[in-house]
C-alpha cells in the first residue's frame, strides 16, 4: 500500500499576505505614535514642574538659613569640610555634588530676598566678600548644603582624567528635561550675566547676577525658576529677532514656579 506523507497545518505566508500585515502594522504605528510621543511629552512636563519645585524650595531654604539666594549650581555644593580642609587631597567622588570651596567664589554672586532689588543692582555681594561681611563669611564657614541633588547637570569636562586635581563639576547647573538648564528670573528679568544663552554654557553664564534683560511677562513680583518647555524657547531668548508677537508663542509652553514675593509696583519700577 502507498503511504501518502501527511499534510502540515501550517502554512507559511504568502507575499501578498506579508505585505498586508506590514500594512496593518505600519496603521497601528501612525495611530498610536502621536499618542505615545504626547504621553512622553507629557511625562517630562510633569517632571519639570517638579523639579522647578524643588529648586525653588531649596532657595528658600538657603535663604531662611544663610539669608541669601544662590546661583541654581550652587545649590548642591558641599561644606568645604565635608572632605577635608578646602585643598585637601580627598575629593569627592566623580559626579558627586563638588564643594562650595571649590567655586569660582567672584562668580557667586548673592541675593538678598530681603532688601530691594533697587539697593542690589549692581552692587551684589560674592562669595569673595566674606573675609569682609560676617553674613558671607557665616554663610561659608557653615554652608548647609546639599539643599538639592540634581537628576541632570551640565558637565563641561565629561572626562574625568582630563583635569586631575579638579574631577569634580563646578559647572553643574540643573537641565531641564528638554536638556536646557533651568532658568532664574527675578521680578526685572533674567537673572545670569549669559544666562540667554541656549547652548555652549560655561563658567559664570549661571553666577546669580541681577539683570534687567528678558523681563518675563507671566512674572510679575516674584523670583522664578522656569524652564523653557518643549520648545526650548521663551521671549527673546535664542532668537535674533525683535521681541514681537511670536514671543507669545515661545513663552506659552514654558514651566514657571514662582516663590520669594515681596515686591511693590513702586519698588520694581524703580529700574525703568
Amino acid at each position: 500500500m502507498k503511504r501518502h506523507a501527511p499534510h502540515s497545518s501550517a502554512q507559511g505566508l504568502t507575499l501578498t499576505e506579508l505585505l498586508v500585515v506590514l500594512a496593518i502594522i505600519s496603521l497601528l504605528a501612525t495611530i498610536l505614535l502621536p499618542t505615545v510621543v504626547n504621553k512622553m511629552e507629557q511625562a517630562r512636563i510633569a517632571v519639570a514642574k517638579q523639579e522647578t519645585r524643588e529648586i525653588a524650595q531649596g532657595e528658600e531654604q538657603c535663604a531662611s538659613i544663610h539669608g541669601y539666594y544662590v546661583p541654581f549650581q550652587v545649590l548642591d555644593d558641599l561644606n568645604p569640610n565635608a572632605f577635608g580642609a578646602p585643598g585637601s587631597a580627598v575629593r569627592p567622588p566623580y559626579g558627586a555634588p563638588d564643594i562650595l570651596s571649590d567655586e569660582n567664589l567672584g562668580n557667586v554672586l548673592l541675593i538678598n530676598p530681603n532688601r530691594s532689588l533697587v539697593s542690589q543692582y549692581n552692587a551684589q555681594l560674592t562669595l569673595n566678600d566674606r573675609g569682609s561681611v560676617s553674613q558671607v563669611e557665616k554663610m561659608y564657614e557653615y554652608w548647609a548644603g546639599p539643599f538639592l541633588q540634581f537628576r541632570r547637570f551640565y558637565n563641561p569636562n565629561p572626562n574625568p582624567d582630563a583635569e586631575p586635581e579638579q574631577p569634580y563639576v563646578r559647572d553643574d547647573f540643573p537641565l531641564d528635561p528638554w536638556g536646557q538648564p533651568y532658568r532664574f528670573y527675578s521680578p526685572y528679568g533674567l537673572i545670569g550675566d549669559g544666562a540667554d544663552k541656549t547652548d555652549n554654557w560655561v563658567d559664570g553664564d549661571f553666577n546669580g547676577r541681577l539683570t534687567t534683560r528678558f523681563a518675563h511677562p507671566d512674572i510679575q513680583d516674584h523670583f522664578a525658576v522656569v524652564s523653557f518647555g518643549p520648545n526650548r524657547a521663551t521671549q527673546g531668548i535664542g532668537s535674533a529677532d525683535a521681541i514681537t508677537e511670536s514671543d507669545e508663542d515661545r513663552r506659552k509652553d514654558d514651566i514657571i514656579y514662582s516663590f520669594g514675593g515681596m515686591f511693590t509696583e513702586s519698588s520694581f519700577r524703580a529700574f525703568y
